[in-house]
């Protein structure tokens, strides 16, 4: 008689010569025959790991009958043999397999287990949910490609992200029925409680690590996966929002009482078992809530937004500290989402908790270190947003708090520009508002700002971007608070002491350094391989001589823009420093080195204001608190900044016949009035200025002989204007060798137009001098006229270049005479050219000024 042993493997071996000979029907047929139901039922062990050991991922391409045929008896042995034992069995092969075709052939059967285990089914249904959750989380992660916007479709193709997906495809088919079943009953059990936290520890690893956003175009596989988990997720628990409670233990894990890890009164709830709901899926399920805004049909409104902004804060710091930049992703928005929850001007009571103080550094650290670019720039915008969304107090303590601790130049420079945006808005609000930018408060932030981490040796070049911020925070501070409504002018002494004395010191080694590099790099010599070059702590010995020659330029570049911005600075600084409070503020040395040499190009106002001693110019008394004060005794900005551009530009002009129009000829006429020859930020189009600066100053030359002439000339109209443009272009004579060169950059810059309304203002008035004085259409087209041909002289002068002076004048003037006498437009207006200047006078910005 045969024993169920030998039964069950008599089963195993006909199985197994059927499988091998392709015989898949008659494989089938084995588990119905009568004589193996005993067998089949007590003594699964052995055929189900032969059944699974025939899957493998390839075996659905090479051979989809063969894994069809095995899929088939799996279904059949959970159907007919013990579900108590053949449970053990699926469990032990989930937590085994070594490919995802086996694991995903375990789940079908686990179901119809479980579905048979209707009396018993709560621990059970716990370990195999456990058993999937264990797998699922070993799968390797996709990998990080740091890729924004639309680019993010692309991780679809990650070997790594494709497995996730199809995995979790396949999961429904092993809990479907049991969200069915939970919908049909709303009462609370354990079996709702197990599901409702399989659901949520679904979106954790390594779910979360897919790019799950949706941009409103395409939605990609993670997406509709995320959306399906979510739906069901919302069919078996309504009220999302009660996991709230778990989230500060979830983000704050008991500690240990004793050496064998067992906890002291360990929780009975579900929810609260640390391998539950783990931090980054209760993040991934409130960032599809909320960022993403997945429809919950029956979630509760009565939750304060508040409440949910300080409960959530802790799973955001948690998201925002993981290494992957899918998942700080999620973070920031979500961070944006509850930032959004908070009121203006939130009292600065919310601050004391830790997640604060937290989320602010990592803002700070994530925009600094993060590899996505995308993500640093949203790290900025979300900062900004979270410090304004306080009262002035909590952004007081914001920045005070943050300053000691950060050590990029970069992020230390924004927190002080926005320190500048608050001080203009108090400022601007006046009244209580300015209680926090004032006196003690203001001093702390110049101490923690204005500070040289090595005093004199500090790399300037490494803390370039905290500098220029500090140097214009102090700027704006002397320029705008000029009643000392904040008391920054009884701290000056302190900061010209500890910051900007240190900084010119420091400034001069850093360029003396820079510059001796440059000339041994570009005055090689026979140790030329010994040369070593460093910025900001990198050695650069491994550059070719012509990248560390761009890099070590570089660096020449932000010396110049940092001394720059020192000087203004100091001039602003000396300018107001004649009110007797300001008195010694700024030393002897500093104020020769502020006033230009040429005292001729200064204006009257500007050699007063910069005057600090009452008796060295006893027609500019310096200015008495005693006095009555005028609202225009205070130097605008913008006005004094803009003659220190007129002076330098007049200036270089006498250098353009060495240097030619370039940024050569403004370096030397900076220096030549005693500015530093880093003239970038003045003229961010270099030295086109210098050629606009010029043309237009002919013009008004020509303005003031034609205004002397008119009222004495017996010259008729065509004669007035004969003589305007050989007069013009007289005044082009000392640069008859450059001025072809001057037209060309002029032209290709983004100033031509700048050009083109210059000439069209010399047309103005030399119609107008001329004597006509119309006011119709004729108007516009006479000076057209009388532009186009200006600019056909101007030409007909250039091809001539070699001909002596008075030859060229005689022939400009013979050309402008023809010309003119050619040019019906002088006397009448053709319907055509009214037109066409129509057109143009709608492009360009032409106006009159008469």
């Amino acid at each position: 008689m045969d024993t169920p042993s030998s039964l069950s493997q008599e089963l195993l071996d006909a199985v197994r010569v059927h499988l091998d000979a392709g015989k898949f029907k008659e494989a089938l047929e084995l588990p119905n025959d009568n004589k193996y139901a005993a067998a089949l039922k007590d003594n699964c062990w052995d055929l189900i790991p032969h059944l699974l050991d025939r899957i493998n991922d390839d075996t659905i391409i090479r051979w989809p009958a063969l894994q069809r045929c095995c899929e088939r008896l799996l279904m059949v042995v959970a159907d007919k043999a013990n579900p108590e034992e053949v449970i053990l069995e699926l469990i032990e092969q989930a937590e085994v397999a070594k490919n995802d075709a086996r694991f995903i052939a375990v789940l079908k059967p686990l179901q119809n287990v479980m579905i048979r285990l209707s009396n018993k089914r709560g621990r059970s249904l716990e370990w195999c949910v456990n058993t999937i959750l264990t797998y699922i989380e070993k799968l390797p992660l996709p990998e990080d490609f740091d890729l924004s916007n639309r680019e993010r479709l692309l991780t679809d193709c990650d070997e790594n992200g494709r497995r996730i997906i199809k995995v979790y495809t396949e999961l429904p088919t092993f809990y479907d029925y049991f969200v069915e079943q939970i919908s049909k009953n709303k009462k609370t059990s354990s079996i709702k409680d197990i599901m409702v936290c399989f659901m949520i520890d679904l979106l954790g690893k390594p779910f979360a690590y897919l790019d799950l956003e949706y941009d409103g175009k395409t939605k990609n596989q993670p997406r509709v996966l995320a959306e399906q988990i979510f739906r069901d997720l919302c069919v078996i628990n309504e009220n999302l929002y009660r996991f709230l409670e778990y989230v500060q233990q979830k983000c704050h894990p008991r500690t240990k009482t004793n050496s064998d890890g067992v906890y002291e009164d360990a929780p009975t709830d579900i929810f609260l078992f640390d391998e539950k709901l783990s931090p980054i899926s209760l993040g991934v399920l409130y960032y599809l809530l909320l960022a993403e805004g997945l429809p919950a049909p029956l979630l509760p409104q009565i939750y304060s937004p508040m409440y949910i902004y300080q409960e959530l804060l802790g799973l955001v710091v948690n998201m925002i500290k993981q290494e992957s930049s899918t998942l700080q992703y999620k973070g920031l928005k979500l961070a944006k989402t509850l930032i959004g929850f908070l009121s203006p001007n939130s009292s600065a009571s919310l601050l004391s908790s830790n997640e604060h103080q937290a989320l602010v550094k990592l803002f700070c650290s994530t925009a600094v270190y993060c590899p996505a670019e995308f993500i640093r720039k949203e790290s900025v915008c979300i900062l900004k947003e979270f410090i304004f969304k306080f009262e002035d107090k909590g952004r007081y303590l914001i920045v005070s708090s943050l300053l000691p601790t950060l050590e990029h130049s970069g992020i230390k420079g924004y927190i002080i520009t926005l320190y500048k945006d608050m001080l203009f808005e108090a400022l601007k609000g006046g009244g209580d508002r300015i209680l926090w930018f004032k006196d003690k408060r203001l001093r702390e932030i110049l101490r923690l700002a204005c500070k040289l981490n090595n005093g004199v040796e500090t790399d300037i070049v490494e803390s370039a971007d905290h500098i220029i911020s500090t140097l214009n925070l102090l700027r704006f501070i002397v320029l705008k608070d000029t009643e000392n409504v904040t008391g920054v002018w009884n701290y000056m002494k302190d900061v010209d002491s500890e910051f900007l004395k240190p900084l010119r010191e420091g400034l001069g080694m850093s360029r003396a350094h820079y510059e001796v590099k440059l000339r041994e790099l570009t005055q090689p010599s026979i140790e030329e391989k010994m040369i070593s070059v460093t910025i900001a702590g990198s050695p650069l010995d491994s550059l070719p001589i012509e990248n560390k020659e761009e890099v070590v330029n570089s660096a020449l570049n932000a010396l110049h823009l940092v001394d720059s911005l020192l000087c203004r600075l100091q001039e602003c600084l000396a300018a107001l420093s004649v009110e007797p409070r300001l008195s010694g503020l700024i030393g002897d040395e500093a104020c020769r080195l502020l006033v230009p040499t040429r005292g001729r190009l200064l204006e009257p106002l500007q050699r007063k204001l910069l005057c600090t001693n009452k008796d060295s110019d006893p027609q500019n008394p310096p200015i008495n608190e005693s006095q009555p004060k005028d609202d225009n005794s205070n130097v605008n900005d913008d006005t004094y900044v803009e003659n220190i551009r007129k002076n330098i530009l007049s200036a270089s002009l006498e250098f353009v016949s060495i240097e030619g129009w370039s940024e050569d000829a403004l370096a030397r006429g900076a220096q030549a009035i005693g500015y530093t020859p880093a003239t970038h930020s003045l003229f961010p189009h270099g030295s086109v200025h210098l050629i606009h600066f010029f043309s237009m100053a002919c013009n008004a030359q020509l303005a003031d002989k034609l205004k002397q002439t008119s009222t004495n000339s017996n010259k008729n109209y065509l004669q007035t204007v004969e003589d305007a443009i050989v007069s013009r272009i007289e005044m082009l004579e000392p640069h008859k060798d450059t001025w072809s060169a001057a037209l060309a950059k002029i032209m290709s810059s983004k100033m031509a137009h700048k050009y083109i309304e210059s000439l069209l203002m010399f047309s103005d008035d030399v119609c107008y001098y001329a004597g006509d004085r119309s006011v119709d259409s004729r108007w516009y087209v006479k000076r057209i006229g009388v532009a186009g041909i200006y600019q056909a002289s101007e030409l007909h002068w250039l091809g001539n270049g070699m001909k002596p002076t008075a030859e060229r004048l005689q022939g400009v003037r013979q050309f402008a005479e023809s010309q003119i006498k050619c040019a019906s437009v002088l006397y009448e207006v053709p319907s055509t050219l009214s037109a066409i200047f129509a057109t143009t006078k709608n492009i360009l910005p032409i106006s009159s000024n008469r």
